[in-house]
């Protein structure tokens, strides 16, 4: 059986940034929300954050 996970349908999607980045976010709090996965979710925000900042210092220097 397939699992009915968000993230298997993603593909047949066309690449769009934004509306990838909403399914994602949409799978992620269904995460949330079922499996009290916060913290997980906040340290994957922690690490996206952290990632764009170093980019941003790279760019900068």
């Amino acid at each position: 059986h397939a699992p009915k996970d968000p993230i298997v349908s993603l593909h047949s999607f066309p690449h769009d940034e934004c509306l990838t980045s909403a399914l994602i976010e949409r799978f992620l709090w269904k995460l949330v929300k079922s499996r009290h996965l916060l913290r997980i979710y906040e340290f994957a925000l922690f690490l996206f954050k952290t990632i764009f900042l170093l980019q941003k210092v790279e760019i900068s220097s």
